[in-house]
């Protein structure tokens, strides 16, 4: 069935997992209000907030490596023995992409640990 709509496997599975977050979302918003107290509930909506900020450390960088990485790979191909092969010049900026990419997110990931755990640290240590 879905060779006849044209859908191959990875759209398959992309259309599956926006399924999955569309029904679970609802059962899981249900769960939380009959099952959490109120002092829970707190603190499971303080801590998504907290990570809700890793949006302003990514910064929609992965759209950015997405685009690039697709733009590289039109020139290269990936072989029978999962090796990667085709333009010299695009292979090299595919790696050096790969590069960058790991420094940018690593230091991403050092700073929204920083100032989470600061925030977290402030707004969860303060007594009453």
């Amino acid at each position: 069935m879905l060779n006849r709509l044209e859908v191959d496997q990875a759209v398959f599975f992309a259309i599956l997992a926006r399924a999955w977050q569309f029904l679970a979302g609802p059962v899981t918003l249900l769960l939380i209000a009959t099952h959490f107290t109120g002092v829970e509930q707190g603190y499971y909506y303080t801590f998504w907030s907290m990570i809700g900020l890793q949006t302003f450390f990514e910064l929609s960088f992965h759209n950015v490596v997405l685009n690039v990485a697709s733009h590289e790979w039109e020139k290269l191909a990936l072989t029978t023995d999962r090796t990667i092969t085709g333009d010299a010049s695009a292979l090299s900026r595919l790696a050096s992409l790969l590069r960058v990419t790991v420094v940018i997110y690593g230091v991403g990931a050092i700073l929204f640990l920083a100032v989470v755990s600061f925030a977290g640290w402030v707004f969860f240590g303060w007594e009453e």
